[in-house]
């Protein structure tokens, strides 16, 4: 096994002596790929053969694609060591590139949660989606989920994009649909809970820090008026995770719904909590939850419109929109 966390390259030109001498987990290895390779184990063979045998010669006698197999053997020193392989000399294939992106944001993910340098990461997070599509981001999303990271970690993961990933994910435009079309209406929606937000916002504000009780007790009437509005958001969650949800698992992204669906009944919870401190009076609680409420609702509006909605409408079909647009109209 090479020392631990080195960089190691493979060419075209790149013997199995070489790979061997440094890696002998490979002896192993190589003939899980094809069972030309058992004469491998040979170490007479090796010794005579394996510094005539490039990655070239191996691919032809073993019938593999060279690409495919510099980045097996690539994936199988990284899962086994921890170096760092680079392949030159062939562009990486889709299934590598896609394993490159899960190990880069799971590499983010672990520096987040170890208290790393967000501008560092933001950077970095915007190279890794720089040539992806939203729908690819999902992809590899779910891919983390299916290797095993629990619901909670991407929770806190689909939370960290708003708040440290926001410059990444700005580089998308925000969609811009007809009238009539369930994204506007959806949009629309936003908008107006914003408006609600950015009054409530206002209120806390004006109640000033620590809150004054008599001002408390004069607006609190409006407030909960305010919050009342707002719990009809929980009409814009039922639509998304009973249309746009279950289609969106037609397609075998289930990520995203499972992330949301869990934001949106913590959001329900923090508004019925919100209602229930500012009904009985406690101005220090109610301004505290409402706060809450006002941050999860506001990065709730960016997870839709520069993740969820660009994701569907690369996603689904005219027809499937048809269906979403009579579903509308029934609930």
């Amino acid at each position: 096994m090479g020392p631990m966390g080195e960089t190691f390259t493979i060419t075209s030109k790149t013997t199995v002596k070489e790979l061997t001498k440094r890696y002998p987990f490979l002896i192993e290895y190589l003939p899980t790929l094809s069972p030309e390779y058992e004469k491998l184990r040979n170490p007479v063979l090796r010794r005579t053969m394996g510094s005539v045998a490039t990655m070239e010669k191996v691919a032809g006698m073993g019938d593999l694609e060279l690409g495919y197999l510099m980045s097996s053997v690539a994936e199988e020193i990284m899962r086994q060591t921890g170096d760092s392989v680079i392949v030159e000399g062939v562009a990486p294939t889709a299934g590598q590139m896609e394993e490159d992106r899960k190990a880069a944001l799971r590499a983010i993910i672990e520096e987040l949660h170890a208290g790393g340098d967000p501008e560092d990461l933001k950077a970095r997070f915007a190279e890794v989606i720089a040539n992806i599509s939203a729908g690819e981001l999902a992809g590899v999303e779910q891919s983390l989920i299916d290797d095993g990271l629990p619901e909670e970690e991407v929770k806190n993961l689909c939370s960290l994009h708003v708040e440290v990933f926001k410059e990444g994910l700005d580089k998308g435009d925000l969609p811009s649909m007809p009238g009539g079309h369930p994204v506007h209406t959806y949009m629309m929606e936003n908008r107006a809970a914003e408006n609600i937000v950015a009054d409530l916002d206002e209120a806390l504000c004006d109640l000033g820090d620590p809150p004054d009780e008599g001002a408390f007790t004069s607006r609190r009437e409006a407030i909960l008026g305010q919050l009342e509005l707002l719990s009809q958001l929980d009409v814009h969650y039922t639509r998304k995770e009973n249309q746009l949800f279950p289609m969106l698992e037609d397609h075998g992204i289930t990520g995203p719904s499972q992330v949301m669906w869990a934001t949106h009944d913590d959001i329900r919870a923090e508004l019925k909590g919100a209602i229930d401190v500012t009904r009985q009076g406690d101005p220090g609680a109610s301004i505290e939850r409402i706060s809450a409420v006002s941050t999860a609702v506001k990065d709730m509006v960016y997870k839709e419109e520069h993740i969820l909605y660009p994701m569907c409408l690369e996603t689904f079909s005219e027809a499937e929109w048809s269906r979403v647009r009579d579903g509308e109209e029934e609930i």
